[in-house]
């Protein structure tokens, strides 16, 4: 696997229906006003250091499983109790992406929310069921053109090519992120679970060490730097970026109904790789067998009925929460590094 390769699953990881749509970076640094941009400062940076230290860790215990990355000390209970409860967070990415896309199907063109979180489930399934190999290719078609929109969008809202809306919003910061600096920390906690599977399998799977260490780097450059734009777009009109529940759409549907239409597409495209990266990370968890590909379309079926919630709520209530339990997981992730890179020697 070429460091390309990994770069676009670590991207596409991550850049599920919260952050293309604006509402995640929102909620977690801009309704902090320009203290925000620091937020995604130590974001990046963290992102970075725990990659490194995935990386270190899978390739020293030649192993995949995220029990076994993560957990510090030596017993099998402990290694699946914190795989068991990773799987369990990574599942429900899938079902929060599967209900996004039924609500963006009902909010952008009037269809059955069903059919839109039933589709988004079917083609995850089929790309998870092809394996790491299938994923990376569909992320490689898939990702640039993402990244591309993304930016076009952003870049315009920047250089002033829109109207000031007349909204009047209070700007409230969440309910679990009060601070800033909080904030960041939970954000990039409840994210880093999704990264941990990608990273351990990827750094196994590369053509060397150095393009798994490269790809791994440059991911969490590519993140933080794409987080950084879309913060300084919705800087740019803090009511209207309130008001809305996927900001970015909202202010690619002002440039016309053609640039609206794109951003849902890119909207689809980024949930289905939030998705797809993260239950295949689930699916890590499932014992290879002749059943397991009838155990993963079993799985998916069952996040397809469990889906419908609401999204806005979920940014602004579950995923700080994920974020609590993630710090957890990352606290151990260090402790192991540490007790293999040092205590070790």
């Amino acid at each position: 696997m070429l460091f390309r390769s990994i770069v676009l699953m670590y991207t596409g990881s991550i850049l599920g229906a919260g952050f293309a749509s604006g509402r995640e970076i929102w909620q977690f640094f801009g309704v902090f006003g320009d203290e925000g941009i620091w937020g995604v400062l130590i974001v990046g940076c963290l992102f970075i250091l725990t990659g490194l230290m995935t990386c270190f860790i899978a390739k020293k215990k030649i192993s995949c499983q995220m029990g076994e990355i993560i957990v510090p000390f030596d017993g099998e209970w402990g290694s699946k109790i914190i795989s068991g409860f990773m799987a369990f967070v990574l599942y429900g990415v899938p079902v929060i992406m599967s209900a996004a896309a039924g609500a963006l199907f009902k909010q952008q063109f009037n269809l059955s929310p069903y059919l839109g979180g039933g589709l988004m489930i079917i083609a995850v399934t089929i790309t998870v069921i092809g394996g790491i190999d299938r994923i990376s290719s569909v992320f490689k078609i898939m990702m640039p053109l993402l990244l591309m929109v993304i930016l076009y969008i952003a870049f315009r809202m920047i250089l002033g090519g829109i109207e000031a809306s007349t909204t009047t919003e209070t700007i409230n910061t969440g309910p679990l992120t009060k601070n800033w600096f909080v904030s960041a920390i939970l954000y990039f906690s409840y994210n880093v679970l999704a990264i941990i599977p990608i990273v351990g399998t990827s750094i196994n799977h590369s053509k060397s060490d150095v393009h798994g260490i490269l790809g791994t780097v440059l991911g969490g450059v590519i993140v933080a730097t794409l987080a950084f734009v879309i913060l300084l777009a919705l800087l740019k009109d803090r009511n209207f970026s309130q008001s809305m529940a996927l900001p970015m759409l909202g202010y690619s549907a002002k440039f016309g109904m053609m640039e609206g239409l794109i951003y849902s597409a890119i909207l689809l495209l980024a949930m289905y790789g939030s998705a797809t990266g993260n239950y295949y990370g689930f699916t890590t968890r499932i014992k290879d067998d002749k059943n397991k590909k009838k155990k993963i379309i079993a799985f998916a079926v069952m996040g397809y009925v469990l889906s419908f919630i609401g999204f806005k709520n979920v940014v602004a209530y579950m995923f700080p929460i994920m974020g609590y339990i993630g710090l957890l997981i990352i606290l151990m992730l260090m402790l192991n590094f540490f007790k293999i890179a040092v205590w070790r020697k």
